[in-house]
């Protein structure tokens, strides 16, 4: 899934209590508003530097005050990445289903659109389980998944979970208890288990819900005997009546927040790799593999785009034809220009450039250099540890033509070649903001 694209300003959705008689919410003082933005800053920096669950915590205290798309999407987000599946889809739908305005900010209708493409990416991960009860349905049933009692009409029905292990509980009056752990993965398909509840003293005693006469305090719950638990029938009573008042309707202004991740950016590092020449006969019968080491500066603008520099060495090998204490380097000098799908996350990286390569070999007392411009293409994967570093595993060609003098003195004419390096390059990641 991908992280939060959405842009993340803070633009205030316009309130409205649905009840005829509901009270109206007071105006949101500039204090809370302030203190609002802040909390939503902090919870995407924090979700962009991984901390999810504190990311999280933050936003959905933002998201109180300031009841928002942009704030739904990266709550979706973060619960998403702390495997809370279950929670994640069904806040998208809420997310979905949450009313625009003919004039809605650009990210309001930006956050929707993203939410309803990530919900179907998580939908199919979010495995589910089938509860059966044997002997069907007892009169009382109680099923607790997790210590929260399930709803027995979902009782044979395939019911999403979270990715993890889950402790099934069956309880009847009259039955003794029978519990289960499941242990589920993403993706799984549904698995079914069955509760096998045999007579006998169970853990179980149902009540009526006790409440206190009108205008009393409430009372203390009855303690159920030891090794029970009271499984209370009634529902609670209904709340008292709000006081009259028209509903309340209101907007107030938003400031942007900045988008998410930079814009320009520099990245610097070295890289290491294996250099593997190919050519004609007199170049690959003199030159074999080798490592090949360098150092790369690039820097980054419109967010995706770059350009920079590359300098790299390789200490090639000498093949076994090759004439004994014959030895061979090759140095370029490369500029290029790429794109990263996403900066700021896991993800692909394609460049493109030109370069100047030198081939240096030396032969007893006899040395001889031959070089060439070149063309280089390169795709590597785009690797996040963390804010400031990135690790790139990568492959890169190079293509161009030697001319000079070999090392036996030799004027070489226009040789064709081709240079695959396979490495790995470790940047320091730094943001402008």
């Amino acid at each position: 899934m991908r992280r939060s694209t959405a842009l993340p300003c803070f633009v205030v959705a316009v309130l409205s209590l649905p009840a005829p008689r509901a009270h109206a919410q007071p105006p949101v003082s500039a204090a809370d508003r302030e203190a609002a933005r802040d909390l939503y800053k902090e919870g995407f920096d924090l979700q962009r530097n991984g901390r999810y669950a504190e990311a999280l915590e933050r936003f959905r205290r933002s998201q109180q005050v300031y009841p928002a798309p942009t704030a739904l999407l990266h709550i979706a987000e973060c619960e998403a990445q702390i495997g809370q599946l279950v929670e994640a889809a069904e806040t998208y739908r809420t997310l979905a289903r949450a009313p625009l305005a003919p004039d809605a900010p650009p990210a309001f209708v930006q956050a929707q659109t993203q939410g309803a493409a990530e919900l179907q990416q998580i939908e199919p991960r979010i495995p589910h389980v089938r509860v059966d009860v044997t002997p069907p349905i007892p009169q009382n049933l109680v099923v607790l998944v997790d210590g929260q009692a399930m709803n027995t009409a979902l009782l044979n029905v395939a019911r999403p979970v979270d990715p993890g292990q889950h402790r099934i509980v069956g309880m009847a009056p009259g039955f003794e208890n029978n519990e289960v752990v499941v242990n589920v993965a993403e993706k799984d398909p549904a698995k079914t288990i069955t509760l096998t509840l045999k007579p006998g003293a169970g853990g179980l005693a149902v009540a009526p819900m006790p409440y206190p006469p009108q205008g009393l305090p409430p009372q203390p719950m009855p303690q159920p005997p030891p090794g029970q638990i009271i499984y209370y029938t009634q529902a609670p009573p209904p709340p008292p009546p709000p006081l009259a008042a028209p509903p309340s309707y209101y907007t107030v202004p938003a400031r942007p927040l900045p988008p998410p991740g930079a814009r320009t950016g520099l990245f610097v590092g070295p890289r290491v790799g294996v250099a593997l020449p190919e050519g004609s006969n007199d170049l690959t019968n003199t030159a074999g593999p080798g490592v090949s080491l360098g150092a790369e500066v690039d820097l980054r603008f419109a967010r995706r785009l770059f350009f920079g520099a590359v300098v790299d060495h390789a200490f090639l090998g000498t093949p076994s034809s090759a004439p004994s204490g014959l030895s061979s380097s090759m140095t370029n000098f490369d500029v290029t220009f790429g794109v990263i799908t996403s900066p700021d996350h896991f993800a692909a990286l394609f460049d493109i450039g030109i370069g100047y390569r030198i081939l240096d070999q030396s032969f007893a007392l006899i040395s001889g250099t031959i070089h060439s411009p070149e063309l280089i293409l390169g795709t590597g994967l785009w690797i996040p540890t963390g804010h400031l570093f990135r690790i790139v595993p990568r492959l890169d060609a190079a293509f161009g033509s030697f001319t000079g003098s070999d090392a036996s003195g030799n004027s070489t004419p226009g040789v064709g070649y081709a240079v695959l390096t396979l490495g790995v390059g470790g940047y320091f990641n730094i943001d402008f903001h």
